[in-house]
């Protein structure tokens, strides 16, 4: 058995996920092994395919990368219904091991579907970030 690491920027997920030694299909098999493997992480799709939420309940305190104590509980990224004015853009960026470093298979200005074709092999990474877009007026600006 082979794996993979999978990162969800915004809601504290940094795990290693098992995968078999020749690689998953693509990132959306990774997402699938992750919330059988994980208890308590779960994603959902549009229904054009691309990612609309994805969110991991904590089983207790912990502490970020930053050091800060952070509580148990849920912690989810995504679309906001109840705000359709400030989409997100969902990036994710596959990173492989080469020459002993991590290099990105992937950049920022890609847009894939989670489930296209990009295999994810063994000690390969996948990064995810929701970045919401504020969509306002030089009116709204001022205060």
């Amino acid at each position: 058995m082979a794996t993979a690491l999978l990162e969800i920027v915004g809601i504290y997920f940094d795990k290693t996920i098992d995968i078999p030694d020749d690689g998953v299909e693509n990132v959306l098999a990774l997402m699938d092994l992750a919330k059988e493997q994980y208890p308590g992480f779960d994603y959902s799709l549009q229904s054009s395919g691309s990612m609309a939420s994805i969110e991991y309940t904590h089983p207790e305190d912990f502490t970020s990368r930053s050091g800060k104590q952070r509580p148990a509980g849920v912690y989810k990224i995504g679309e906001d219904r109840n705000d359709p004015g400030n989409p997100v853009a969902w990036q994710y960026y596959l990173n492989e091991k080469r020459d002993g470093r991590r290099k990105s298979r992937t950049s920022g200005g890609d847009f894939k579907l989670p489930g296209a074709s990009e295999k994810v092999d063994p000690d390969n990474e996948v990064i995810w970030r929701c970045v919401r877009i504020i969509i306002r007026t030089p009116d709204d600006l001022v205060g």
